[in-house]
């Protein structure tokens, strides 16, 4: 990638951005069909990234629980499983399209906000012995904000079935280490895409975006001067948007589960000219740095 150069010249404080695109090629293949005749596997649920101008949002999980697919066949037909309607799910623990198995979980409030740059929470694990089709969040009563002067606010959840939340499953959101018979499944609570201020009160509507580390990209960089609190922005014409803070210790930051393409980057902070990145290519794997500087501005 060639190296972008914007120089805009308003003060003599250096404002150093360096982008790293995360580079890999690989695939990530279910490797146990629901018809083999190896042992269950083990998953892992991991929430992550979540990043929001708030100085805590507190989401109140009572319970997750993942469903297995019931088809006895060899293949996962996504599809079908796209049939499967939620709005009746919490009415029976098994259906024709899978069966609903607690990850044991402990109920507790997370801080969403914590799950940035990288940091992500193990939510729980569980066998199974196919795939998994969907995972669902219980949500209590509990959940809050706190805004920028410390004051804390109720958190109303509004969800298509009251307190339960859906994340369907696909292959893409799968990483599964054969070896170890192990499968990982990350979800990032989308914050800035979930909370809205409406007649007075704070509202969730959970955006929640599954992701495989095999399957899409990342995207991490550094900017200075250090102690600056900058957001960063990735967005295609797509409608597809992720963002991250940077850290205030040393200006990093780092933005996970991105599709593959074509992106613009934008980075902003209070009292500096923001910096436009063009056709920044993002593709899938895990993350090598390539340690190309890709912009650099005086501001």
């Amino acid at each position: 990638m060639k190296t972008l150069v914007c120089l805009i010249r308003k003060t003599s404080i250096l404002f150093l951005l360096i982008v790293s695109v995360l580079l890999i090629f690989s695939s990530c293949e279910k490797s146990i069909k629901p018809n083999s005749k190896s042992p269950e596997k083990k998953v892992d649920i991991y929430l992550s990234d979540a990043p929001w101008n708030f100085k805590n949002v507190y989401i109140d999980i009572l319970k997750v629980e993942v469903k297995v697919d019931s088809d006895s066949s060899s293949v996962d037909d996504d599809d079908k499983d796209d049939k499967d309607d939620d709005d009746d799910d919490h009415k029976q623990k098994k259906d024709d399209y899978g069966e609903w198995k607690d990850i044991g979980l402990t109920a507790q409030r997370v801080d969403v906000l914590k799950l940035q740059n990288g940091v992500e929470l193990l939510l729980g694990s569980t066998t199974i012995p196919t795939e998994i089709e969907k995972v669902r969040f219980t949500l209590g009563p509990n959940s809050s904000v706190v805004d920028s002067l410390g004051t804390t606010h109720p958190l109303t959840i509004v969800t298509r079935v009251p307190n339960l939340l859906y994340v369907k499953i696909d292959d893409d959101h799968c990483d599964d280490d054969s070896i170890r018979n192990l499968q990982n499944i990350r979800i990032d609570f989308v914050v800035d895409q979930s909370i809205f201020y409406e007649n007075g009160k704070y509202v969730l509507r959970p955006f929640m975006r599954p992701f495989g580390e095999l399957k899409f990209g990342e995207l991490e960089g550094e900017i200075k001067p250090e102690g600056l609190k900058a957001k960063i922005t990735v967005s295609n014409t797509q409608g597809d948007k992720y963002s991250a803070y940077t850290e205030k210790k040393d200006g990093k930051f780092r933005i996970r589960g991105i599709k593959p393409g074509s992106y613009t980057v934008l980075i902003e902070a209070t009292g500096k000219q923001s910096v436009t990145l063009k056709d920044v290519q993002i593709k899938r794997g895990k993350p090598i740095v390539t340690g190309k500087q890709i912009g650099r501005a005086h501001v």
